[in-house]
């Protein structure tokens, strides 16, 4: 048992037979294991075999059809192996890649963000705990090794055809929010998820600082949420629209906070930025007057550019 068009194995699915479910050995229902995995018996002669798992969507209704696609049940005689279920179940996984709680803070899937971090922000997912499934595997084509899919965005306005593409590959998912808005939306099977990368032109990575990866758990998101906001919202390109209408399985935002950098400097130094006093005068026993400098500038040894840095005669500022 795997999820359509990869190798991905679906645990938890039960089975019945000629309308009776079947039971293991201990009275128990049968589940398919961690790997996707089943056996079980069945009389000799005509059988109607069918998957089913709570929220869960089959290929042919999950009916069993064997190779030659009967309709009415399988004729079986004698041992059966290699026999593949396909759980067609997929989830709306929505979210945006953009700068700031402003831009973060809209609803999604509506086109109403501006993209404002830079060209070509791309997400990298990856299976999250599981390094043998294939997220491309065709029993019919064992070359096929990629897929490319577009998902169009909800919008209100006629000035673009907002969108994410999606490049898939064996161990990867690539996702190209809409350059526009930075929101993505795309269908996933329902299991867990890590974000292996998230980056945009001029930005290596969109991870804060101390943080390299993330999970995205979609296995309890069978059930759709809908939302409504109240407006008025302003679109990318510029209409007004009163509320907005969200749809979704689960979110993923990743809200990007450049690092602060604060800069301070003493008001009132002299001709380079020190700190505390300059200099230190006073009267020797004698009353002459002398003065102790307490900082002063010195040229940075090898510099190219002169460039030149403050000293302090006690190693720190009085």
């Amino acid at each position: 048992m795997v999820y359509s068009g990869t190798n991905i194995p679906v645990p938890g699915v039960h089975f019945q037979v000629n309308g009776h479910e079947v039971h293991n050995s201990t009275g128990k229902a049968l589940e398919t294991d961690t790997e996707g995995r089943f056996q079980f018996y069945v009389n000799e002669g005509n059988n109607k075999i069918q998957a089913q798992l709570d929220g869960h969507d089959f290929k042919e209704g999950g009916w069993y059809k064997g190779k030659s696609g009967q309709e009415n049940g399988v004729n079986f005689h004698g041992d059966v192996s290699l026999a593949y279920f396909y759980d067609d179940t997929t989830v709306k996984l929505i979210g945006r890649v953009a700068g700031g709680s402003r831009q973060g803070g809209l609803p999604l899937a509506n086109s109403l963000s501006h993209n404002n971090l830079g060209d070509t922000i791309v997400v990298v997912l990856a299976l999250e705990g599981d390094n043998k499934s294939r997220l491309v595997y065709d029993i019919t084509d064992p070359l096929k090794e990629e897929t490319d899919t577009v998902y169009y965005h909800q919008r209100h306005d006629k000035a673009f055809d907002y969108r994410t593409v999606v490049h898939t590959n064996r161990r990867t998912v690539r996702i190209w929010p809409d350059p526009h808005t930075g929101e993505y939306e795309v269908m996933l099977p329902p299991v867990k998820w890590k974000v292996q990368q998230i980056y945009c032109t001029g930005h290596a990575t969109l991870f804060q600082e101390g943080k390299a990866s993330d999970v995205i758990d979609l296995t309890n998101t069978l059930t759709p949420i809908k939302k409504t906001y109240k407006g008025p919202f302003t679109t990318y390109g510029g209409s007004d629209v009163e509320s907005v209408e969200v749809e979704y399985n689960a979110i993923y935002n990743r809200i990007w906070h450049a690092p602060v950098e604060l800069t301070y400097q003493q008001l009132g130094f002299n001709n380079f930025g020190y700190f505390g006093d300059l200099n230190y005068s006073f009267a020797n026993v004698d009353g002459t007057k002398a003065t102790v400098p307490l900082a002063y500038e010195v040229s940075i040894e090898g510099s190219e550019t002169k460039a030149k840095k403050v000293e302090y005669t006690f190693g720190h500022p009085v």
